[in-house]
């Protein structure tokens, strides 16, 4: 606000008696005078005071930069900071113009790789301008695409050790992570991420939206709100710097519809007015899009022009020719970059095939082509040009390479890119109609460029939309449509051109027509023909195209009731290929099922028939998973869930013969699932399993990936570029530094550190980066996450497959069944049924209603206390704790800091560093389950025993005769202790278990799987010709022989079935005699079978003297091919080297005349087989 003359007369007075230090001086100056009282008061003092009024906008060395901080009030101001920045700039106009003309030749020197001229330059820039932070990215820039890593290593190396600002140092080494060629896009944004973590994301949210705003240059959905403290804390930097903010931040504001439009106004018509004489093509584009005075000339922008000419005109050839010429001079003309590479592919040519003078140049345009092309490098080219603009985002020249980025990402282009794109495009290109929001300046500005695609444009907007003769001329017809709504007219138009070789004839052209038909679809809410498109495009390319998948189709799914296109198959195939939440998938799947009056897929097959639709294959393999089905009210337990996806699997193996290997593995899967739940229910032995191998064999590589880049970030001269948050006091020593010990230290020791500890003079602590220690972070986290929430691998899938899943409330249940206490509920309500044993058992049948009602409200008990004592297995790794949960995986940061320090810091090779992660969260396993397994024991247990209590006192009220009410006690008596004993037993369920299948398994439960196997695979050929299975073996086998002990088994029945099938009709007589001698420790097998009338008994005699020859070759170290015939060979592998017999085994074929029956023994030695 502004002061009178006796306000400033004070304050000068104040300022000479020394009563203002420099940021006191500067923050009263900003705040409490105006721009001409401010110019007053300067006057009076020497230029030092200017400095500090307008924190030193050109520093005399990097040194300087940030080192007079930038005062901003508490709760800023958006047009108070807006203005003071622009009377900073309006000062410094004639920096500004240098700078523009330095920085144009900058980047052209950059991209023609003139890397010395290129430092003549930022010399030039530092002597005339000021030295500035923009300087210092170019230098780092250029140092690393050079490879001159030592360069850059001494440039971060002066500013640590010369002290420069905290700000300067924590921002140039986020900037490293994103120039360095050797960090991917993906590990830089989570360096990014990190970094945002150390802040208070309320107290700090202002420093928050600072970081976003200046690093994450691709992503513009944060939703900052902090405008004016990001441009004033800015304002400490070179007016360079300030200048480049003022630039990014502005489309950003003015696209945000959060701000009032009078304060958009007021910012606007200031800009206009201050850089009206402006040469940089920013303001230019600015005065034509918000200012009044349509007198700019575009004629400087010919090159663009003539490219547009040649594009309508199909002239493809003479495009490139055009563009070469053009790009060779100027390969900082970015806008050209993509139609250079359309007019390439549409003239039939590679850019590899063109001697383009510029390399780096020619890099991107080799990308951008294999982008364009959407062949199979299609998404390792889209993440190396990320990569590339990552690197270059602080360039003019990349904002184009963001616009192509953005759209191949399918990402909606927001109002805030398509500013960028236009007011930094050096051209006025056919697209910009996307940013002017009045058709009427947009004509004036076209009409005074007399080429074809501007004038092109001129008629559609005055509603004259021609028939389209090439690709431009639809782009421009489609775009104009799309922005005015008219989406019909714009899927009419798209539709025409579909089949027409001269308008589209190139992939790239191919997949914008598709996008656009998609787009039209889905905004026409005619979803099931967008999805159509999407789908076959699939299956012609054979794997997905993110580009198509446009966002506003998914958004409309993601409603459970909306069931218009519910007929259509592609809709739930396309949510899949898109990998859409799996409830989103379920309800589509249910909605189509529901559209034709059905309840399960399996329903569907009769209306597809023998020759399925690959639509209908497709859907039924991938879609039609159990875990998209099991939330089904059809599917009350996993068993009808199996029993479901087994039927599919077998349509589908009498349809697609490539995929029966696939599809017999998968069913094996779950009948190998079946069993062992099976013999869970009968083996009370620890079932808590977490597959470390699994985890890190799937995820091997990311994990390497990640410990690579932690392992690499040992520079202790990047400790304070690191250490340290934007809002730390550069006075103090930092708190956030991290360190490890080198030896170990007692955990007493270690909770009685505190903030007095200095690990500095500690011999035995070694001080890191925290950036380090963020890598630290994330891979833990990772990791954390695989170790619980993996369904394949981690404990989440095991805890569920073994004991949630049925499993628990089963084996409990069983237990009140056995003595006929409970029963189930009706199937089509929550009502409970009647236990009809005790009708046919008392005496006094007029008691049973009394009777019935009470054991009806006992069974609603016996649930309800199970479903409590299920709540005690959830899994929690967040602050927020369920209630009940046992099974907590959150590490507090003090936690995870005193790991670190005391056990993982000090270790220097991958495979210990892992292997100490896993150790840690198997110990907070083992602790969550030490607090369990008491729960289970004595408070389920004794749950239970009351609630028997009291039914044994409901009953004995209602005065039964003594024989009725003795029989019902006995039962509650006997059930009594058998519920203890049975919750003792799955108290040791809750142990770690080493096996991921089971501990130990009786023989018999092999041989029932293996059965339910091979009739789930033969279309239930061992329930029709049923084996007689004999055993006489006490022992339980150890788990680890589970799965190879199946797949002998397996080779049994398979070699019998097929070598008789014309007499699996109920014919085949089987026999299976399963003994131990215990003397000569020995397993014995013996399997025999009846054979076909129409076997010839000499072939029958040859077969097994065959069979025993090449059993001896096997068993002598001789190569035998596993060539048809070869099932006993099978037997001999699966003997020696899957259940470790190695010579120890012996494999007899024989055929018996008499009883026309083939037999086999089997039999080897059990040393360390049994468990």
């Amino acid at each position: 606000m502004a002061k009178s003359k006796t306000d400033r007369k004070i304050f000068i007075d104040d300022v000479r008696k020394g009563k203002h230090e420099p940021l006191a001086f500067h923050a009263f100056l900003k705040y409490n005078f105006s721009e001409k009282d401010r110019a007053f008061i300067l006057s009076k003092f020497s230029g030092l005071y200017y400095n500090y009024a307008y924190s030193f906008p050109k520093p005399s060395s990097h040194l300087i930069i940030g080192k007079h901080s930038s005062f901003t009030k508490e709760n800023p101001d958006l047009l108070e900071e807006f203005y003071f920045l622009i009377e900073t700039l309006r000062q410094h106009r004639g920096e500004i113009n240098n700078f523009l003309k330095l920085n144009a030749e900058l980047e052209h020197l950059v991209l023609s790789g003139d890397f010395e001229r290129c430092f003549e330059i930022l010399d030039k820039m530092d002597a005339v301008l000021g030295h500035s932070f923009h300087s210092l990215l170019c230098e780092y820039y250029i140092n690393e695409i050079r490879g001159d890593n030592q360069a850059n290593h001494k440039l971060l190396s002066y500013l640590n050790s010369n002290q420069a600002s905290m700000k300067l140092l924590i921002l140039m080494n986020l900037t490293r992570y994103r120039i360095d060629q050797n960090v991917s896009s993906l590990q830089y944004e989570g360096s990014i991420e990190q970094h945002t973590r150390l802040y208070d994301p309320i107290a700090s949210a202002h420093y928050i939206d600072y970081i976003f705003f200046k690093f994450d240059n691709f992503n513009f959905d944060h939703q900052i709100k902090n405008y004016p403290f990001i441009i004033g804390f800015d304002s400490d930097f070179s007016v360079v710097d300030r200048y480049q903010t003022l630039k990014r931040i502005l489309p950003i504001i003015l696209a945000d519809v959060t701000i009032d439009e009078e304060i958009k106004l007021k910012i606007v018509d200031t800009c206009v007015v201050q850089f009206a004489n402006s040469k940089d093509i920013f303001w230019t584009n600015f005065r034509a899009l918000y200012g009044k005075n349509q007198n700019i000339d575009f004629t400087d922008r010919s090159n663009f022009r003539d490219l547009q000419d040649k594009l309508v005109e199909r002239k493809y050839k003479e495009a490139t020719e055009h563009c070469f010429s053009v790009l060779s001079k100027h390969p900082e003309y970015s806008e050209l970059y993509v139609p250079y590479v359309q007019a390439i592919i549409a003239s039939n040519n590679h850019v590899s095939n063109i001697e383009f003078p510029h390399y780096h140049v020619k890099e991107i345009l080799e990308l951008m082509e294999e982008v364009l092309q959407k062949g199979p490098n299609y998404l390792a080219a889209r993440e190396k040009l990320l990569k590339r603009f990552f690197m270059t985002a602080h360039f003019e020249f990349s904002t184009h390479i963001l616009e192509f980025i953005y759209n191949e990402y399918n990402i909606a282009i927001s109002q805030t890119v398509q500013l960028i794109s236009f007011l930094n495009s050096a051209v006025l290109r056919y697209n910009s109609f996307k940013v002017f929001k009045n058709d009427e300046k947009l004509i004036a500005l076209l009409q005074k460029i007399p080429h074809r695609a501007e004038q092109y444009l001129i008629r559609c907007i005055e509603g004259y939309i021609q028939p389209a003769s090439n690709y431009l001329s639809a782009k421009i017809a489609v775009g104009y449509l799309m922005k005015k709504k008219r989406y019909s007219e714009a899927l009419e138009f798209l539709l025409s051109i579909a089949t027409n070789t001269s308008v589209i004839h190139t992939e790239y052209m191919r997949s914008w027509l598709k996008r656009n038909i998609v787009k039209a679809y889905a905004l026409l809410n005619e979803l099931g023909k967008a999805a159509d498109i999407i789908v076959e495009d699939f299956f012609e390319r054979g794997f997905v195209l993110e580009y198509l998948g446009v966002p506003s189709i998914f958004s409309r799914l993601q409603d459970p009731f909306e069931t218009t296109f519910s007929h259509n198959l592609s809709i739930p195939i396309m949510l899949e290929l898109y990998r859409q939440p799996q409830s989103v998938i379920y309800d589509a799947i249910a909605n189509h099922l529901v559209a034709f009056g059905l309840f399960k897929p399996s329903e569907l097959i009769a209306q597809h028939g023998e020759n399925p639709s690959k639509y209908f294959q497709y859907f039924l393999e991938k879609c039609c998973v159990m875990e998209n089905l099991e939330d089904s009210p059809f599917f009350k337990t996993i068993e009808l869930l199996e029993e479901e996806r087994i039927k599919i699997l077998n349509y589908l193996k009498g349809n697609n013969s490539e995929k029966v290997e696939l599809y017999n593995k998968e069913i094996r899967t779950i009948a190998q699932n079946v069993s062992l739940r099976k013999g869970l229910l009968q083996i009370h032995e620890s079932r808590i399993y977490v597959d470390e191998a699994g985890i890190l064999r799937t995820r091997l590589t990311h994990f390497k990936e990640l410990y690579a880049a932690y392992d690499s970030l040992n520079d202790i001269n990047q400790l304070h570029l690191t250490g340290l948050k934007l809002n730390t006091d550069q006075s103090i020593t930092p708190i956030d530094s991290v360190y490890f010990f080198k030896t170990p230290i007692e955990i007493e020791r270690l909770n009685s550190l505190d903030e007095t500890y200095d690990h500095e003079l500690d011999e035995n602590a070694v001080s890191v980066p925290l950036i380090k220690y963020s890598y630290y972070l994330s891979i833990f986290g990772f990791l954390r996450d695989f170790f619980i929430k993996d369904e394949d691998y981690g404990f989440k899938g095991f805890l569920s497959m073994r004991i949630r899943h049925g499993t628990f409330s089963n084996v409990l249940r069983t237990v009140f069944e056995k003595y006929h206490l409970v029963s189930s509920k009706e199937s089509n309500s929550n009502q409970y049924q009647e236990v009809r044993y005790w009708n046919d058992k008392l005496e006094n049948t007029l008691d049973s209603g009394d009777l019935q009602s009470i054991l009806k409200s006992f069974s609603s008990n016996v649930d309800i206390i199970i479903e409590d004592a299920l709540s005690w297995l959830v899994i929690n790794d967040s602050e927020v704790k369920p209630e009940n949960a046992s099974f907590d995986f959150f590490f507090s940061d003090k936690e995870l800091f005193d790991l670190y320090r005391n056990r993982i810091g000090r270790l220097t090779n991958f495979d210990d560093f892992i292997s100490e992660l896993f150790k840690i969260l198997f110990e907070r396993l083992e602790n969550c389950l030490s607090a369990l397994r008491p729960r289970i024991a004595q408070i389920l247990s004794d749950k239970f025993v009351a609630s028997l209590h009291a039914l044994d006192k409901q009953i004995e009220s209602l005065n039964l005769n003594k024989g009725d009410y003795g029989l019902i006690n006995h039962e509650i008596l006997t059930c009594t202790t058998e519920i203890q004993v049975v919750t003792t037993k799955i108290e040791n369920w809750f142990r770690i278990s080493k096996n991921k299948y089971i501990e130990r398994f009786p023989i018999s439960l092999i041989t029932e799987t293996i059965v339910n196997y091979i009739n789930q695979i033969y279309a239930d050929a061992l329930i029709v010709n049923k084996p007689n299975i004999e055993i006489k073996c006490n022992n339980d086998i150890k788990g680890r022989y589970f799965e190879p002990l199946g797949d002998l088994f397996i080779n049994i029945f398979e070699n019998i079935l097929s070598k008789n099938k014309d007499i699996t009709d109920g014919r085949l007589n089987i026999g299976i005699d399963i003994y131990e001698d215990e003397l000569k420790e020995r397993l014995i097998i013996q399997v025999g079978n009846n054979v076909s009338e129409q076997k010839d008994e000499k072939q029958m005699q040859h077969d097994v003297s065959d069979a025993k020859g090449k059993i001896s070759r096997y068993q002598n170290g001789t190569d035998v091919a596993f060539e048809k015939g070869s099932g006993f060979i099978k037997l001999c592998k699966n003997l020696s080297v899957d259940l470790d017999r190695k010579e120890e085994y012996n494999v007899l074929p024989d055929y018996s005349e008499d009883k026309r029956r083939f037999e086999v023994k089997i039999e080897f030695k059990t040393n360390n087989f049994f468990a």
